[in-house]
């Protein structure tokens, strides 16, 4: 029972963050794009001309994989962890002297302490191999907008 209600409380957490909205350079030209397919839809074109359509294009799978890997790490794995790290600090703050209760808190701040440099290890290995082969840039505009991500994709999208 537990843990049904900590994934409906999860899940209604990350039910508003679900939109997969987001952005890429298509040439000079910035195209915003809602929904988790950044391809096939109306957008403006360069210079306020009439919108046009961009058609789906092989560079789109890496935007699309990008966006989704940065809402799983950026939007999911950050409040998760810290909903368990409140979790653990909570059960070892109110446990009264009960050692089950202080151990059980303390492993799970064991935990995701664990798993999130295990997944922060992970994603920045990723990211360098990609850097490494050209695909990707280093961004600075992680300090700016979190949702960013540390990498940007180079790969050409023509409108």
């Amino acid at each position: 029972m537990k843990k049904l209600l900590l994934i409906i409380i999860l899940a209604g957490l990350a039910l508003p963050l679900m939109s997969f909205a987001g952005s890429y350079m298509a040439g000079s030209t910035k195209v915003e794009y809602t929904g988790l397919v950044p391809c096939g839809k109306a957008v403006a074109g360069p210079d306020e001309s009439p919108e046009v359509t961009t058609p789906c294009q092989f560079c789109h799978f890496f935007v699309m994989f990008g966006g989704l890997v940065n809402f799983l790490i950026f939007g999911i794995t950050i409040p998760a962890a810290v909903l368990l790290l409140v979790i653990g600090g909570a059960m070892m703050i109110f446990a009264s002297g009960q050692p089950g209760l202080i151990k059980k808190g303390n492993d799970i701040i064991k935990s995701v302490a664990i798993g999130i440099v295990i997944i922060f290890a992970a994603y920045l290995v990723v990211g360098t191999f990609l850097k490494f082969i050209g695909l990707a840039d280093w961004t600075a505009a992680i300090y700016k907008d979190w949702n960013s991500g540390f990498f940007q994709l180079n790969c050409e999208i023509k409108l």
